[in-house]
């Protein structure tokens, strides 16, 4: 996740052991859902929204 961006994305990589290269299998910014290595879902829609509803850090 990159904070500079204006919603939060997600990419999914996978590894092939042989080539032993990343391979993307996913990127959104919207519902990721995977099962490996196990089921788990994440509302990157939800997650923006509370990120911006954090208060601003300023920075020195």
């Amino acid at each position: 996740m990159d904070p500079q961006h204006e919603r939060i994305a997600l990419t999914e990589y996978t590894r092939d052991g042989a080539a032993r290269e990343y391979e993307q299998l996913a990127h959104t910014e919207d519902l990721f859902v995977t099962e490996r290595p196990w089921k788990v879902s994440v509302d990157l829609p939800a997650l923006t929204a509370r990120r911006n509803d954090l208060p601003a850090v300023e920075e020195d």
